[in-house]
């Protein structure tokens, strides 16, 4: 076992959502939660997590409390194209290129990326 997967999204808007994630509201503010990433990172063991895009701040700051733990962050924090983030494809990629996002992940050695089958299913709802 390299490390756990753990499904952190809470959906906003479920009723918008194929896959609405149901993550208790502030997971990753809890001090249990963040005390188990630290006791992950003491055995040595990775959190990969899935997670849509407007909680990547708080993903950004969960990281930066538990410094001696590898995080894996799945597709850069799902972004959404349905619901009420239809249409806003220009901006929620801006909010993920945003500098400040950016260098707060590479200051932790945060492992991001898309995987195929989630470009199978960005942006559903959008029309291109």
């Amino acid at each position: 076992m390299k490390g756990i997967r753990h499904c952190a999204a809470r959906a906003e808007f479920p009723d918008a959502l194929h896959i609405p994630g149901d993550a208790p509201e502030g997971l990753y503010e809890d001090a249990k939660f963040r005390n188990g990433l630290k006791m992950l990172g003491r055995k040595g063991l990775t959190f990969d997590a899935w997670h849509y895009h407007y909680q990547n701040q708080a993903f950004a700051a969960m990281a930066r409390s538990v410094p001696d733990t590898i995080l894996i962050l799945d597709h850069f924090g799902t972004p959404l194209g349905v619901g009420p983030y239809a249409n806003q494809r220009k901006e929620i990629l801006a909010q993920l290129k945003r500098p400040s996002r950016n260098r707060a992940m590479r200051k932790r050695d945060c492992k991001t990326g898309w995987s195929s089958d989630a470009r199978q299913w960005l942006w559903v709802g959008e029309k291109t």
